[in-house]
């Protein structure tokens, strides 16, 4: 359950990049995987974003404008998407941390403190699996946009496809790990399930966005 706030520099995507480069590398355990794994997929959006803006309108691509217009929107809403989801899992943690805190002097208040950790370690857990999702949705529509995208532009979609699925494990493993000290009930073992399926769908997804754009070179 790793995060940044940001700090006084601002919020965690306003941050220059050297300074995010210093945080990520400094001995403080934020920001951790969840954080750095939005940012990664925010990364992987934009590039479909900008391969989809190259295609859209271009003279010879005529048949993937009106696919292209509708990635541009789409990994735009996904870019903005896993900005909030970055702030959620920063939020998230702060939670966490707060449930750690609370007094557990007395029976009743050993009661509070346990459902208290257990909500705030659900929010921890949708938190990455909601980065995860969204790198899946990139990778789906970075295989749409492949076959047809802007030629002199297609080695980018591959990368798209690299980054969106390490961004998607490292988002997973993030809620993994929170997952392995979560009690038992029904979100957490539908939480185990999401996550197993995302972890094959998006390596599956990227495999085939790869082999796709490495016959277009």
């Amino acid at each position: 359950m790793n995060n940044v706030t940001g700090g006084p520099g601002g919020p965690l995507f306003d941050l220059p990049v050297r300074e995010f480069l210093e945080r990520t590398g400094s001995a403080s355990p934020t920001p951790g995987g969840g954080s750095v794994a939005a940012v990664t997929g925010a990364l992987a959006s934009a590039l479909v974003a900008m391969v989809a803006r190259l295609t859209d309108g271009k003279k010879g691509y005529e048949q993937a404008w009106e696919l292209a217009g509708e990635a541009v929107a789409h990994a735009d809403r996904l870019t903005a998407e896993l900005q909030a989801a970055a702030l959620e899992d920063v939020r998230s943690f702060a939670a966490y941390m707060a449930a750690l805190r609370l007094p557990k002097g007395s029976p009743d208040a050993r009661r509070a403190r346990r459902d208290a950790l257990a909500a705030a370690t659900r929010r921890a857990t949708a938190a990455p699996l909601a980065i995860a999702e969204a790198c899946a949705a990139i990778l789906t529509l970075a295989e749409r946009l492949a076959p047809v995208a802007n030629r002199h532009a297609v080695s980018d979609i591959g990368a798209a496809a690299h980054l969106a699925a390490a961004a998607a494990r490292a988002a997973l493993l993030t809620a993994e790990i929170n997952l392995s000290s979560a009690p038992d009930g029904e979100f957490f073992e539908q939480a185990r399930g999401i996550a197993a399926k995302l972890r094959t769908v998006t390596a599956k997804t990227a495999d085939a966005v790869v082999r796709v754009v490495e016959t277009h070179i």
